[in-house]
């Protein structure tokens, strides 16, 4: 078995204040919603938490189906998120810094990986490719949390 991973670090400025953006980017229907990768979602708001069932993915001749379930915490203006169980492992961190102008600066890491039945002498070249694919896909969920933040 070979790990692949696709990570992102980036800051996303936002008009509005760092409270409503930080509990917007807490808000599991929020999140269920802008993965639109996702063929399922459960959502546990007592446990806070979402069960993703993403649609399969290919990789060459190996296909690989995500499904996890992540635990998100919102302590100040910090989201931290990880994965509780599943084939997938999703984690990251999100601050909420306000800015001069009134609005928000989003701070925001994230890793996801996977592991495929890929010999880890032929997955060095495959590596890379997986990570660019996967990439874009990171920074869009961001980009859908920002298109459905709630207007003041």
């Amino acid at each position: 078995m070979a790990t692949f991973d696709s990570s992102l670090e980036q800051v996303f400025p936002v008009k509005a204040s760092p409270e409503r953006v930080a509990a917007h980017f807490a808000d599991l229907s929020a999140i269920a919603a802008a993965t639109t990768q996702a063929v399922s979602t459960a959502l546990d708001e007592e446990a806070r938490t979402v069960h993703f069932v993403l649609g399969e993915q290919q990789h060459g001749p190996y296909t690989f189906q995500p499904d996890y379930t992540v635990r998100y915490v919102l302590e100040g203006d910090t989201l931290t998120w990880d994965t509780l169980s599943g084939n997938t492992d999703h984690r990251g961190v999100a601050t909420f810094a306000p800015r001069a102008d009134g609005g928000t600066d989003i701070q925001y890491r994230t890793t996801l990986s996977f592991d495929l039945p890929i010999p880890r002498l032929l997955a060095g070249p495959i590596k890379g490719i997986v990570a660019r694919i996967a990439q874009p896909s990171l920074r869009k969920y961001v980009v859908n949390m920002l298109a459905s933040l709630p207007a003041a």
